[in-house]
């Protein structure tokens, strides 16, 4: 959210349907396949918040209607709406920079999109090792208060000119892994902590 404030992330695009990015500060989310905190009526197009749903004793019906209210979330079997997809490739696109946090290559967020990026840097930050992380630029496994410590801290270990970094050593092509990274709202910042010198950053979480 503070680097949104400071015009650097640009979008957080998530396949997630618990809206954490928005409901972490952030302004400018693309939520694939919908949220939770999203239901209406499928008849009479009424919005209710997830409370209503939440607090249900029986199935959550339309007040007016008397029909189930519809969570917009993607359902199994359902399709990701076409201006969606199109919107989250435009934006990743146009990105300097692409975080992945807590997520693989292999995963579907990543199989489908990562493909389009043609920035410089792609950032990956997850808690466990898996042997499609050498595509990234930068590979991070590392828990999240030690980095967001070392990097208040200032404690320089660059070890690149392509990357130079605050608080862990990284480079372009690295087999630099770090272990168990339970994923935090530090995490953005030690994003602008490696590349600080870029303008736009694309972050894609799946936490």
């Amino acid at each position: 959210a503070e680097l949104e404030r400071k015009g650097q992330l640009q979008y957080s695009i998530t396949n997630n349907v618990y809206d954490l990015p928005e409901r972490a500060g952030c302004k400018n989310v693309l939520n694939l396949h919908g949220t939770i905190f999203d239901n209406e009526c499928p008849r009479c197009g009424k919005k209710y918040p997830m409370e209503y749903i939440r607090d249900a004793k029986k199935i959550p019906l339309c007040e007016k209607c008397q029909i189930p209210v519809r969570p917009k979330v993607m359902l199994f079997g359902e399709q990701v709406d076409n201006q969606l997809m199109t919107h989250a490739v435009n934006e990743i696109s146009k990105a300097d920079v692409l975080l992945l946090l807590g997520t693989t290559f292999s995963s579907g967020l990543c199989d489908q999109y990562v493909k389009y990026f043609e920035g410089s840097s792609l950032i990956l930050i997850n808690g466990q090792e898996h042997f499609m992380d050498e595509k990234a630029d930068v590979i991070l496994h590392e828990g999240k208060n030690r980095i967001a410590e070392d990097c208040l801290a200032g404690r320089k270990k660059s070890i690149s000119k392509d990357f130079p970094c605050a608080g862990i050593s990284v480079r372009r092509g690295s087999a630099l892994f770090y272990r168990a990274l339970p994923l935090g709202s530090n995490t953005m910042q030690l994003a602008a902590e490696i590349c600080p010198w870029r303008q736009s950053f694309i972050c894609i979480p799946n936490l």
